[in-house]
């Protein structure tokens, strides 16, 4: 059930929540709503491997778990601030 997450904050929170409810991913997009599993799956794992996607999964995510809502606006804060500077030290060490 554990997926190994990103550095990202949004990574970490998503798996955070799956772990906390004993879901497997396809559980979890099960519990988004999500009738296409396949697209669900992909959207899932954008998020999970690159700390980005398709956004209306991130509102998926706070309507099934509105307890989270507010830690996950955070996350998604927090991992635009962690890509911006990674990309800054690139442009640095270029």
């Amino acid at each position: 059930m554990s997926q190994s997450a990103s550095p990202y904050p949004i990574s970490q929170m998503i798996n955070r929540v799956m772990e906390d409810h004993g879901y497997s991913t396809v559980e979890f997009v099960q519990s988004l709503g999500h009738r296409n599993i396949e697209r669900g799956l992909r959207r899932l794992e954008a998020w999970l491997d690159r700390g980005e996607g398709y956004e209306r999964i991130l509102k998926q995510i706070a309507a099934a778990f509105p307890n989270q809502a507010e830690e996950l606006k955070k996350a998604v804060t927090a991992t635009k601030a962690v890509k911006a500077a990674g990309f800054e030290a690139s442009w640095i060490r270029a």
